[in-house]
């Protein structure tokens, strides 16, 4: 998992000017579809809810399970996670 700065400037300035943009102009790149998983959350609820092992790692963990405090976009292709 990579925490994106620029994205979250770039969500946080259209939030902030009520406007809207196509998310594919925000994360370009060779996706298909994205899965979003609302914070706080479980290193082993998201491998659940995504359907395959993930590799989650930080410093924020709660016995012994890592714990996603924000939200996480999930960016696949053909079924592949392509970027988290």
């Amino acid at each position: 998992m990579e925490f994106d700065v620029e994205l979250e400037n770039a969500i946080s300035e259209l939030a902030r000017a009520r406007a809207s943009r196509p998310l594919k102009e925000l994360v370009p790149g060779d996706w298909t579809s994205v899965h979003v998983i609302l914070g706080p959350d479980t290193g082993a609820s998201i491998q659940e809810q995504l359907g395959q092992p993930v590799e989650i790692t930080g410093d924020g963990t709660y016995g012994g399970d890592y714990i996603q405090d924000g939200d996480l976009l999930v960016f696949k292709r053909d079924g592949e996670i392509v970027r988290r």
